[in-house]
């Protein structure tokens, strides 16, 4: 599983954000917003609403986490764990 973000903020801004919150995990710029409007997360003033979404390796989407929860890195790295292997 891989956690990633995807923002509409230029490659400087994402990067920025990315070094003081010291994250270890792809930040990805787009700000032609076209992935945003694929998943339909954009508000009606064109800004995203910031949710997490699981997809699996097959691109199916298995979990879709919104407002705060879906802000909280804990939250992300549970969602990629509902797709890891059971060692048991």
């Amino acid at each position: 599983a891989q956690i990633m973000e995807i923002g509409i903020n230029s490659p400087e801004a994402t990067r920025t954000c990315g070094e003081k919150l010291a994250l270890k995990f792809p930040l990805l710029s787009e700000r032609g917003k076209k992935v945003s409007k694929a998943y339909a997360v954009l508000s009606s003033l064109g800004l995203p609403s910031r949710p997490t979404f699981v997809i699996d390796a097959h691109g199916v989407i298995r979990q879709i986490d919104r407002g705060g929860r879906a802000m909280a890195p804990a939250s992300a790295k549970q969602a990629c764990n509902l797709l890891m292997p059971s060692s048991s």
